[in-house]
């Protein structure tokens, strides 16, 4: 008789638990969707791809500057910083200096093994370094369009680059003795034809203008998902929660008056 209602007991216990673990596994479940829903202005992942499949993002960048320096490390620099918001990657400029051409400073050369590109709005810009260097015959998918934070940015770029990659006839940073202030080659963010990379070439240099960065190679993470402890998940729900307002607070717009 004794045994018996121990063993009820146990049962009892144990179904208790299964319910409590149900619950806590709901609760991150939860969690885990908020902060999917409060950051999922951009996307760093494509839709569609595998584990273990390649790929490359494509972004403007939310802020200006001019096009003086003739040193590609110093846009290379300025794009990481903005880059690195939306998925740690080494960022490089899309741009020619009157040293570097863009297809060689982006690894996108037709020597190079070739990934699909992606904007940070899921979108496919370029299907192959080939296709992103091909807009003289044929558009791109999609247009880059979008910066670091998934806004939309359709402002002019500063690219110094004809559409085949490499320099235009004024590169970045390009010199001249009777001009202190030199063109360069701009660009269209919103464009899918050649204008996406050269637009005009006769913009003075001293100008702020956005820029294209382009990410690594980047690899899609195997099935397993790291499911964070339930014990942290309340908070996780106030970190999200008070990451999700601030960045309504960053983003509100002024009222019209």
């Amino acid at each position: 008789m004794l045994t018996k209602a121990a063993s009820t007991l146990a049962r009892q216990r144990d179904q208790r638990m299964n319910r409590l673990q149900q619950a806590r596994l709901g609760m991150v479940a939860a969690t885990m969707l908020l902060c999917q829903n409060a950051y999922a202005d951009f996307v760093t992942t494509p839709t569609g791809l595998d584990p273990g499949d390649q790929y490359r993002l494509v972004f403007i960048t939310s802020d200006p500057r001019t096009a003086q320096s003739a040193s590609i490390e110093d846009y290379n620099t300025f794009v990481d910083g903005f880059g690195d918001n939306a998925i740690a990657s080494d960022w490089k400029a899309i741009a020619s200096t009157p040293t570097v051409d863009a297809i060689d400073n982006t690894g996108t050369t037709a020597q190079a093994t070739s990934v699909p590109i992606y904007n940070l709005k899921d979108q496919l810009v370029a299907s192959t370094y080939s296709d992103l260097w091909s807009t003289a015959s044929a558009d791109l998918t999609f247009a880059v369009r979008y910066d670091e934070t998934g806004e939309s940015a359709t402002g002019v770029m500063w690219t110094g680059t004809e559409s085949g990659g490499t320099a235009s006839i004024a590169p970045l940073g390009n010199t001249d003795p009777e001009n202190d202030n030199p063109n360069a080659t701009i660009a269209l963010g919103y464009e899918k034809d050649k204008q996406w990379i050269q637009f005009v070439d006769n913009v003075a240099n001293n100008a702020s203008f956005q820029f294209y960065g382009i990410s690594s190679v980047l690899t899609v993470a195997g099935g397993n998902a790291v499911v964070p402890e339930p014990s942290s998940a309340i908070g996780m729900v106030l970190l999200c929660g008070f990451g999700f307002a601030g960045n309504r607070r960053r983003r509100q717009k002024p009222v019209a008056a």
